[in-house]
């Protein structure tokens, strides 16, 4: 019989206390299902699959509002995982470990030489997954000397911030995509 799933027989999630860290453990019951496992993983890091998730996870939140911090999170990551395939396409010295706003900075300056046009979009929805995540302080920026304002976050999540996180997402992309004259694949599979 052959499974879409891999064949997990545990998944647990560990805490530490004051929730800082978390480790993961999951028990298979051969190499073949974590193999497969691994697999899945990988094409989710596909940013137009990504984007394509953020999208029906943003549908969902209309249904459950537990849904709107999956929304924005998987918006960022379409984002993450779409600077860091075109960092590592374009830029020889691209670092994928630096932090996300400078990587968006450094690639738009190398392969346009400027900024997008929907960069408070992407300062706004970066400071929306620092707030998800718990990091304090003042939000980042894509230039630290930046006459503009920092960007402003709801005092609360809705589903409308989850709709314009993803809406968001899909700007910055097509504005890139536009301006480097890439296609956006017609479909995520």
């Amino acid at each position: 019989m052959e499974s879409d799933e891999p064949r997990r027989l545990a998944y647990h999630l560990y805490l530490e206390e004051g929730a800082t860290r978390m480790t993961v453990v999951q028990v298979h019951p051969d190499s073949a299902s974590m193999e497969f496992l691994l697999v899945l993983v990988r094409t989710m890091t596909d940013p137009d699959k990504l984007l394509h998730l953020a999208d029906e996870i943003a549908d969902r939140a209309e249904e459950d509002e537990g849904f709107v911090v999956l929304a924005i999170l998987a918006a960022h990551a379409a984002l993450e995982s779409l600077v860091n395939k075109l960092g590592r396409d374009e830029i020889r010295s691209f670092n994928e470990r630096a932090r996300f706003l400078p990587k968006w900075h450094d690639l738009c300056e190398r392969t346009l030489g400027k900024q997008l046009e929907a960069a408070p979009d992407l300062e706004r929805l970066h400071a929306l997954r620092d707030e998800i995540a718990g990091f304090s302080g003042s939000p980042e920026r894509l230039d630290r000397r930046s006459p503009t304002p920092p960007p402003e976050l709801p005092s609360e999540l809705s589903v409308e911030t989850a709709r314009w996180a993803v809406e968001a997402a899909h700007r910055v992309i097509d504005e890139f995509r536009r301006a480097t004259r890439r296609q956006r694949p017609d479909s995520p599979d």
